[in-house]
C-alpha cells in the first residue's frame, strides 16, 4: 500500500468531520496567527524606530533627572542657566534645547479649542527639523523682545482656519492673549523618535510662555536638556564629559547618579529589549495554546482510530503494512497542524497588515517568524499525532476486525 491512497483517505475522513477537526485546530490557529502578528510588528516597529533615528541622527543626547531612583517629585534636581552655560563650554557649538509645555486655549472668531503650547527658543529648531510650510520660524529677537509670535501645527491651523487659508500674518488668542502667527508647519506624521509634539501642537517663546501663568518671564529651572553633538564621533566623548559634570554637581544616589545622559542608541536599545520581552510572552502563551491543541488534534485522532478499527483490520488482512498505517494517520495529523498552521499564518499577517496599516508604518514581513510558525505546527503534528499513528499501525487484523464490526 502506497502513501498515496491513504494520504486520500487522510483527507477523506477529515472531509467528513470538518467541524470536529476544525474545532480541534482552532487553538493552533490562534497561536500560530499570534506569534506571526507579534513577530511582524516587532520588526516593523525596529525598522520603523531606526529609520527614525537614521533621519534624526545618531547625535543626539538627552538629560535628565534619573526616573530610576525613584525620587519625590519634589526633590527632583533640575538645571540652572549657570549650568546651561557650563555645560556649552564642555561641549561647544552644540545647540541646548529645552522646552515649557502647558495646555493652552486657542481662539479665533468662535473656533476656541485647547492645544499643547511649547515654550521654545531657536535651538530647538535647529535639533528638531521639522518640515516647514510657510513664514519663518522663531528667532533669538522674539526670546530677546518676548515677541508675542506664534508657530503654527498644519493641524492647528486647519482647526483654527477652517477655510484653508494661510495664517500667516493674521492673529491668534492663546491663553487670553493676542499672538502673530509668524509660521506654519507642514503636515508631519508622529513616531517614536521625537519631542512628543505633533500637528496639534503651537509653539512659542520661551521666556513668553513661562510669564504666561503670570510669573517672571526669566527662567530659573530647567527640568532636561536635549544636546545634538556636532559629530557622531564625538558623541560618547560629550556623554562622558558632560555626565562627569553632573555627577559632581548633583552627587549620586546608592551609586547612580541623579542626572542621567542618553544617547537615540540607549533608547532604541531599551526599546528592543522591550519588545524581546513582549515576544517572548506571546510566544510563551501560543506554546500554551499549541499544546492545548495538540492535545485535542490528539483526542480527534483516537477517535478517528477507535471509529476505523474495522477499516485497519481489513487493510491488514488484505496486506497492508505497520508503516502503511503509520503514514496514513501521521499524513493526517500533519495535514490538519499544517493546515492550521498555513492558516495562522496568513490571518497573522493579515492583522499584521492590517495594524501597520492604521498606524502608517511600512509593513515588514519576515519570512523566518512565518516559517518558525509553520515549523511549530508541523511539529505539533507529529508530537501529538505519533501516538494515535503507532495505536493504529500495532493494531493486530483479528482484533480489529473483531472490534470494528461488532
Amino acid at each position: 500500500m502506497s502513501l498515496n491512497p491513504g494520504l486520500l483517505e487522510a483527507l477523506d475522513q477529515i472531509g467528513r468531520y470538518r467541524l470536529r477537526t476544525g474545532l480541534s485546530v482552532l487553538g493552533l490557529v490562534v497561536g500560530i496567527a499570534a506569534v506571526t502578528a507579534v513577530v511582524s510588528l516587532g520588526e516593523t516597529a525596529k525598522a520603523v524606530i531606526v529609520g527614525e533615528a537614521e533621519d534624526l541622527g545618531s547625535r543626539l543626547l538627552y538629560i535628565a533627572p534619573n526616573w530610576d531612583l525613584g525620587e519625590d517629585s519634589g526633590d527632583d534636581p533640575f538645571l540652572t542657566p549657570a549650568d546651561l552655560e557650563r555645560m556649552r563650554a564642555i561641549v561647544p557649538v552644540a545647540p541646548f534645547s529645552w522646552e515649557i509645555r502647558r495646555p493652552l486655549v486657542l481662539c479665533r472668531g468662535t473656533v476656541s479649542r485647547s492645544f499643547e503650547a511649547l515654550g521654545v527658543g531657536p535651538e530647538y529648531f535647529a535639533i528638531w527639523r521639522w518640515p516647514f510650510s510657510s513664514g519663518r520660524l522663531i528667532d533669538s529677537r522674539d526670546v530677546e523682545r518676548l515677541s508675542r509670535v506664534a508657530l503654527l501645527g498644519n493641524g492647528a491651523a486647519l482647526t483654527l482656519f477652517p477655510d484653508g487659508s494661510d495664517p500667516v500674518g493674521k492673529s491668534v488668542v492663546i491663553g487670553g492673549r493676542d499672538f502673530a502667527v509668524v509660521g506654519l508647519l507642514a503636515p508631519r506624521k508622529t513616531g517614536f523618535m521625537g519631542d512628543g509634539s505633533d500637528d496639534l501642537s503651537v509653539y512659542v517663546s520661551r521666556p513668553v510662555m513661562a510669564g504666561m501663568d503670570g510669573s517672571s518671564p526669566s527662567i530659573t529651572r530647567i527640568p532636561s536638556l536635549l544636546v545634538k553633538v556636532p559629530t557622531s564621533g564625538a558623541v560618547e566623548r560629550a556623554a562622558f564629559l558632560l555626565g562627569r559634570y553632573l555627577e559632581a554637581r548633583f552627587g549620586s544616589t546608592d551609586g547612580k547618579p541623579r542626572f542621567s545622559v542618553g544617547t537615540v542608541e540607549t533608547s532604541i536599545a531599551r526599546f528592543k529589549r522591550i519588545l524581546s520581552c513582549l515576544t517572548l510572552i506571546v510566544a510563551l502563551v501560543a506554546g500554551l495554546s499549541l499544546a492545548v491543541s495538540g492535545i485535542g488534534i490528539m483526542n480527534v485522532m483516537l477517535v478517528s482510530v477507535a471509529e476505523r478499527k474495522g477499516e485497519i483490520g481489513m487493510r491488514k488482512a488484505i496486506g497492508a503494512r505497520n508503516r502503511d498505517l503509520l503514514g496514513q494517520f501521521l499524513a493526517e495529523s500533519l495535514f490538519i497542524c499544517g493546515s492550521g498552521g498555513a492558516v495562522g499564518a496568513v490571518l497573522g499577517i493579515g492583522l499584521s497588515a492590517a495594524v501597520s496599516s492604521f498606524l502608517r508604518w511600512p509593513p515588514v514581513f519576515p519570512l523566518g517568524g512565518m516559517a518558525s510558525g509553520l515549523f511549530f505546527s508541523l511539529a505539533t503534528a507529529g508530537f501529538f499525532g505519533l501516538y494515535p499513528a503507532v495505536s493504529a499501525s500495532r493494531l493486530a487484523p483479528v482484533e480489529a476486525l473483531g472490534k470494528g464490526f461488532k
